[in-house]
């Protein structure tokens, strides 16, 4: 017996059911309910088509079924059917992650290329593939097709295959995902005016590249240059440290009026689990080269490294004192703030977090947005207002407005001891923390610190 699906519910699909013929509307199979998956799957079911969400992981369906609007996404997924393997649909969207190992710096694809699989087995003549996992430039031709030729027991014309990458901003919204253009690269002429047909159905702006690989080196490309301009800034950030420059005034003031070739703010880091890893895709697709030789491996060191001076400063700060007895509230435990995520990976506040707990530190973790219980699951102490309790350090690594709130900032400063340490890359406290900051806290911006006397 079929699945009934309602209008504006989402429900699950049991092995071996099949979604329903309905000559007028596309059928697709979305294989990975990241935010990725998700917002494709949102964008086709808004558009008509029939949509079945596919993962392996239950915590996953769930949050496809009953739990986007508290999982923090603005938009629902008009009659998704949820299920943990694909069915036969006409197109089939493979969203699943392609991280990085940490330690060889190379892309696992063990995940990919199961998916590829699971997809294989059902695939039909005349099935369009839409790869939207970001891979080396090669990977879908010389990987993804021989899994699905062998899977369905098709030959290369029989269906037809495409690489579209996603490159919004992470974010629970669709608004950048309507408005930006999405590059689409087949594996020929049909594949490609097939999968533009698609997007396009769905909302998504498409633009036409020369072929697969000029997609995948594209999406590549899309976040690279962001890192590594990224890491520009970081560096002159260090340069301007060692000779007492307010590294933010100075981008300001380069930047006015210039018509050329406008400077980054430097940045505390950076996190999230495309700008961390892209780049050392790249430079993975222009191996035997190794990744730190490469301009793009070389950029992610920078950027990995860029949060370490603050560690340092505030080590020395409290060397004279038990690290046991020092309180520490880190700010941001979602990768970034604005816009709101709760996305965790690779959160640079995590991670500084982790080392100063391995120094020994009484460290808590504080976000606007990430629910207590993600924070407390993954090891932390969690807090639930900077300002209810009070600290020797606070480290202001979320960028989320409502930190910049005047009742909050005078929280966060009025909490800090005697002899405390702050740490504001956005330069949200500086007044206040010249007016009221106890006698001797220590306040570190990006480039340049003080002690209050």
């Amino acid at each position: 017996m079929l699945c009934q699906r309602t209008s504006t519910a989402s429900t699950s699909v049991r092995p071996g059911m099949r979604l329903r013929s309905k000559e007028s509307s596309v059928q697709v199979g979305v294989v990975g309910l990241g935010e990725v998956g998700l917002k494709f799957a949102a964008l086709a079911a808004e558009s008509g088509m029939q949509v079945l969400g596919v993962d392996t992981a239950p915590a996953r369906r769930r949050i496809a079924t009953h739990g986007l609007r508290a999982a923090g996404y603005e938009f629902d997924i008009p009659g998704l059917l949820v299920g943990e393997a694909p069915e036969p649909s006409d197109v089939h969207v493979i969203c699943v992650d392609s991280p990085i190992d940490s330690a060889t710096k190379k892309t696992r694809l063990d995940n990919l290329l199961l998916a590829a699989r699971t997809v294989g087995a059902v695939l039909r003549p005349g099935d369009l593939v839409i790869m939207r996992s970001t891979v080396p430039v090669g990977t879908t031709r010389a990987g993804v097709i021989p899994v699905l030729q062998e899977a369905s027991g098709l030959s290369g014309g029989d269906f037809l295959i495409a690489f579209a990458p996603e490159r919004t901003s992470t974010g629970g919204t669709l608004t950048e995902s309507r408005t930006i253009r999405h590059l689409v690269g087949g594996l020929e002429s049909r594949s490609t005016q097939r999968a533009v047909d698609v997007m396009t159905q769905a909302g998504m702006p498409c633009q036409a590249a020369e072929s697969i690989e000029a997609a995948e080196l594209g999406k590549l490309a899309t976040n690279a240059v962001r890192d590594i301009n990224q890491a520009l800034a970081n560096q002159l950030c260090q340069i301007a440290e060692m000779h007492g420059i307010d590294i933010r005034r100075l981008v300001d003031d380069v930047n006015l009026d210039y018509p050329r070739d406008r400077l980054k703010h430097a940045s505390p880091g950076v996190g999230g689990s495309c700008l961390t890893k892209d780049s050392y895709i790249l430079a993975e697709s222009l191996l035997p080269v190794p990744p730190q030789d490469t301009l793009f491996g070389r950029a992610r060191i920078v950027n990995d490294q860029a949060q370490e001076p603050t560690i340092s400063s505030l080590a020395r700060h409290f060397s004279r004192h038990a690290a046991a007895e020092v309180r520490i509230l880190v700010c941001g435990a979602a990768f970034k703030g604005s816009p709101p995520t709760t996305d965790m990976r690779n959160s640079v506040g995590l991670h500084v977090a982790r080392e100063l707990v391995n120094l020994g530190f009484d460290v808590s973790v504080y976000d606007p947005v990430v629910p207590a219980s993600d924070i407390t699951g993954i090891g932390y102490r969690h807090s639930s207002l900077p300002g209810d309790d009070a600290w020797n350090a606070v480290l202001l690594y979320s960028n989320h407005a409502s930190l910049s709130s005047a009742r909050l900032s005078q929280q966060i400063v009025d909490s800090i001891s005697h002899d405390g340490f702050i740490y504001d890359p956005h330069l949200w406290l500086t007044d206040l923390v010249v007016r009221d900051a106890a006698p001797g806290t220590r306040y570190r911006t990006l480039s340049t610190e003080r002690v209050i006397d």
